[in-house]
């Protein structure tokens, strides 16, 4: 299992009540800093504390109007490295926290950038919130809400070029909630990209 957390406060008994609650025995650090008083804490507990800030600082990532939300994450090598590391502690059986700042997934680097590469490799990230748990699949339904209207119009200009391109001419209901789905990943890393 895989979670994100949000660690916006620093309230270390709450964080150590949600990583016990989940059964969480790896923690993933990807805030900006490294907070070396949690690495020490939960190394007591016998929880692994591993910092990969740089590795998912997104700020050198550039998203492609042009390209595939996919591939413009895939070119960052950094990232890449990343997500490489994440996916082989899953592969080990660990039951993986990622911790970071944001407390919104929906608006956030670990559901938009890090819960975006896993559910392409097959894999659902589940968020821990203050007061429930909700699934990638149900922050991708916020995540739609929050752009419909841009969303409905971008995908329909996508079609209409590729109409006139004769490419993907057979587009049914669920390849046109795929296509907006891909672009709403992809304006909201935007929207995360500019504020950093």
């Amino acid at each position: 299992m895989v979670f994100t957390i949000a660690f916006e406060n620093k309230n270390f008994e709450i964080l150590l009540k949600k990583i016990k609650e989940h059964k969480i025995n790896c923690i993933i650090d990807i805030c900006k800093a490294q907070d070396e008083k949690l690495k020490s804490t939960l190394n007591k507990l016998g929880i692994y504390y591993i910092y990969m800030g740089e590795q998912f600082e997104v700020k050198n990532i550039n998203v492609d109007n042009d390209d595939s939300y996919y591939n413009s994450l895939i070119k960052n090598d950094s990232f890449k490295s990343g997500i490489s590391r994440l996916l082989n502690g899953i592969y080990k059986g660990f039951s993986i926290g990622i911790i970071s700042e944001d407390n919104n997934p929906s608006t956030g680097v670990a559901g938009i950038f890090i819960g975006y590469m896993l559910k392409r490799r097959g894999f659902e990230l589940n968020h821990i919130l203050k007061d429930n748990v909700i699934t990638q699949k149900e922050m991708e339904k916020e995540l739609i809400e929050s752009f419909s209207n841009k969303l409905v119009k971008k995908v329909a200009e996508i079609s209409i070029k590729n109409i006139m391109k004769n490419i993907n001419l057979e587009m049914d209901e669920e390849d046109f909630k795929d296509e907006m789905l891909e672009e709403g990943y992809k304006m909201q890393a935007l929207n995360i990209l500019n504020k950093r």
